[in-house]
């Protein structure tokens, strides 16, 4: 595009059409493009393909293809993955929110590119949050690997800010990119510390790290060509979101929060991290603490956030809290899905002295 030559735009349309043409009619992929029927192939949809694929048709519109038919998939799937934002990381496939880490094998970062390829602050400002709050052991795993954990890491972080990029890089981009530079200058796959199910082993992946590297240059548009379309945060924010990811590896899941003290475990549970509020939530629950009194009063916060971690933490508590029923059925009418959602589960773990709340 830089040279004027526009001879790339009929194989670029072509293939556009064939990933348009090969989603499912709910907007998501599988292992191949689906069916005639409009039904995936193979046991289900895919979020890592679709996102990457979504990334693809926004870039290739960019590029100059106009083609109702890319525009109806860029909105099916942009539909889909909007309800992840908020929630958790986006999973595997068609599956809750994902809870246990900030990123699950990078797309949180391809999410967060592509609300900001596709205008949409909302999605594009929480996802790099999380891209951002993702390092140490989160970031340094993966399914069948972390190399995509580690490819859509700045992507997604960057569009916070270079306080944000900074912030990420000293807990961990700096000295992880070095250890994977060899001495000729190009980058290795070095792979998770259990490297028994990484897929990845001796891949070259210098354009990965040249990737992140080539951020500040902002040549292109997953590496900040375009202006910043969300809140930049300030230094203070960065080092917070860092710190809302630390206390965790996949060894030593629990004990980090199981050393924090009630209130501040109670205070953890109206953060802006849906990943923290349930690791709070459920430090509260193997402890056996149930504080019905302040669940019951932050089910009725003006804060969304407060309301999500009560009814997480009322669905972790070993003992069930009658005393929050009333509070959780008025909530079952809040205009927000996954309060709901959250507060019907909660319902669920206390049980019978729930059942009033059904119709």
């Amino acid at each position: 595009m830089a040279t004027g030559d526009r001879s790339f735009i009929p194989g670029l349309k072509r293939l556009a059409l064939e990933a348009s043409e090969g989603q499912s009619i709910v907007g998501s992929w599988g292992h191949k493009f689906a069916g005639e029927d409009g039904r995936l192939v193979g046991y289900g949809m895919m979020n890592a393909p679709g996102l990457t694929l979504t990334n693809s048709l926004i870039l290739a519109q960019k590029a100059g293809v106009n083609d109702p038919k890319v525009r109806i998939a860029i909105e099916r799937s942009t539909r889909l993955l909007r309800f992840y934002i908020g929630k958790g990381a986006i999973p595997y496939g068609d599956h809750q929110p994902w809870y246990q880490t900030h990123e699950d094998n990078g797309k949180c970062g391809m999410a967060a590119v592509l609300f900001h390829l596709n205008n949409e602050p909302e999605g594009a400002r929480f996802f790099s949050r999380m891209s951002l709050a993702s390092h140490g052991s989160e970031r340094d795993t993966g399914h069948t690997g972390n190399f995509f954990n580690i490819l859509w890491s700045l992507p997604g972080v960057a569009l916070s800010g270079p306080h944000a990029s900074g912030a990420w890089m000293r807990e961990f981009g700096s000295w992880y990119f070095d250890l994977a530079r060899t001495h000729e200058g190009t980058f290795v796959h070095q792979g998770p510390p259990n490297t028994r199910h990484d897929k990845y082993a001796n891949w070259d992946c210098t354009g990965a790290y040249l990737l992140a590297y080539a951020h500040p240059l902002k040549k292109l548009y997953i590496t900040g060509k375009s202006k910043p379309l969300i809140p930049q945060l300030d230094h203070h924010q960065a080092a917070e979101t860092i710190a809302d990811g630390r206390g965790w590896s996949n060894k030593y899941r629990n004990e980090a929060y199981d050393k924090i003290g009630e209130k501040d475990l109670l205070k953890l549970l109206s953060r802006w991290s849906p990943i923290v509020r349930e690791r709070a939530a459920m430090a509260l629950g193997r402890r056996g603490v149930s504080p019905n009194k302040e669940f019951i009063e932050m089910l009725s916060s003006n804060n969304l956030e407060t309301r999500y971690g009560a009814s997480q933490a009322l669905a972790h508590t070993k003992t069930p809290s009658p005393e929050a029923v009333n509070a959780l059925r008025k909530n079952l009418d809040h205009e927000d899905l996954w309060l709901r959602i959250e507060s019907a589960e909660a319902l669920a773990k206390i049980g019978e002295p729930a059942m009033s709340a059904l119709p």
